[in-house]
């Protein structure tokens, strides 16, 4: 596996950088309000810029497409992550009910298992 490091792929691990310090300074004060679903925010944020800096550094095609199903976990969960964040952050207690947090989740599940089959049925 070959690497050409840009300068796109160092923007990207820097946010990945950044978004991993600000997972580890998010556990620290973990009785503000958010501050849970600031680390997993942070964390799959993380995910996504390391993901990105990897995809975009590779050479080959397999590798690229192979970090791209890595980068989806991080890319599909933030959105859902910063709506958790912000409802935990203004006190709306009834979206973190399992019910809530399942069918939230569950758009962000089936597209990943979409994009990890993508070779079987070339939906993604």
């Amino acid at each position: 596996m070959s690497f050409l490091f840009t300068p796109l792929a160092a923007l990207a691990g820097t946010a990945g950088l950044l978004a991993a310090g600000t997972c580890l300074l998010s556990l620290h004060n973990s009785r503000q309000p958010g501050s849970r679903w600031l680390t997993w925010l942070m964390a799959a944020v993380a995910l996504w810029g390391f993901g990105a800096a990897m995809e975009l550094s590779v050479q080959d095609v397999a590798a690229k497409v192979a970090w791209s199903k890595f980068e989806y976990l991080g890319t599909l969960t933030t959105p859902v992550l910063f709506m958790l964040l912000a409802a935990d952050y203004n006190r709306l207690e009834r979206l973190f009910r399992r019910r809530a947090l399942a069918l939230l989740f569950a758009p962000p599940t089936v597209c990943f298992l979409l994009a990890l089959t993508n070779a079987w049925h070339g939906l993604i």
